[in-house]
């Protein structure tokens, strides 16, 4: 049989050159999905003052037009995200 001897030090380098990879991509992936989740709580909040004020002020007047306000205004971030999923 003959004996094959590779050297060691190629395949360190290479194991650590994919962790930090895998590293880096994980991060990046991490701050996108953070990112992410804030602009979808900023929607959400202005949704709520949004719906809020209608109430206040809409309602008063019109309560249909209110109502479907309203309907609209909860159907915005369900259409908003199948926009961004599409």
């Amino acid at each position: 049989a003959v004996a094959l001897s590779l050297p060691a030090l190629p395949h360190t380098l290479l194991a650590g050159f994919l962790g930090l990879l895998l590293v880096f991509r994980t991060n990046s992936a991490y701050a996108r999905f953070w990112e992410g989740r804030a602009q979808w709580g900023t929607v959400m909040n202005a949704s709520r003052n949004l719906a809020q004020l209608a109430t206040i002020h809409v309602h008063p007047l019109s309560i249909p037009l209110c109502a479907r306000f309203l309907e609209l205004l909860a159907a915005f971030p369900l259409a908003l995200a199948h926009s961004c999923l599409a």
